[in-house]
């Protein structure tokens, strides 16, 4: 069943920009999706809650944690990496919380980041020859897929093989069908340059 399988969880989202393309171009509502952003920055909230108000998923859907950054604006890249106790404390602890509180942890199904939400959880990697063992680097869409899961903070190693990978089904079916398993999102990315949101009322530039 698992030809070829991967042993990272970052090809769980290979693919996913065609069922986001989808997702924007539908006026149906979404209740699926949770869209993560960063309150901390006027620019990661403007994105999320312009993409939520557009393409029709719930207010209550979108989810702001409050991760620190150096720069609101996001002028350089230095929001993208956080360290491993900080996407635990930051990120995954309170986003399992909401997520349980307000009853979408079962229900939902794809969870979108912004622009201000890192890109990349920080770890200790030990020795080349031990990485692919040892290394508790990923990347945040990856360890997302995995929340809920006792596989948070080994997404990016060989003993997490993607059960997911080279499937024949559509990701609402195999989490059906699989629910043993520890993938249990579908994680995306929202970005927008800082020049196209007004800071001061938080609203996205059209283009």
């Amino acid at each position: 069943m698992l030809r070829r399988a991967k042993s990272n969880f970052d090809s769980a989202v290979i693919g996913l920009a065609s069922l986001i393309l989808f997702t924007a171009c539908s006026a149906e509502r979404h209740p699926e999706i949770v869209v993560v952003v960063n309150d901390a920055s006027p620019i990661s909230v403007a994105i999320g809650e312009r993409y939520a108000a557009t393409r029709g998923i719930p207010a209550e859907n979108v989810v702001a944690l409050t991760i620190p950054i150096l720069d609101p604006s996001l002028a350089d890249d230095s929001h993208e990496t956080m360290l491993r106790e900080d996407f635990d404390e930051k990120v995954r602890k309170p986003l399992e919380t909401i997520l349980i509180e307000q009853d979408l942890a079962d229900t939902i199904e794809i969870i979108v980041t912004t622009k201000g939400v890192p890109l990349r959880v920080e770890g200790t990697s030990g020795p080349m020859k031990t990485l692919l063992r040892d290394s508790i680097r990923s990347s945040l869409d990856a360890e997302l897929s995995l929340l809920f899961s006792d596989l948070i903070g080994s997404a990016g190693v060989s003993k997490s093989v993607n059960p997911f990978f080279d499937s024949s089904q559509s990701f609402r079916e195999f989490r059906r069908t699989h629910p043993e398993s520890p993938i249990r999102y579908m994680v995306a990315r929202l970005t927008g340059y800082p020049d196209e949101v007004r800071i001061e009322t938080r609203e996205v530039a059209d283009r």
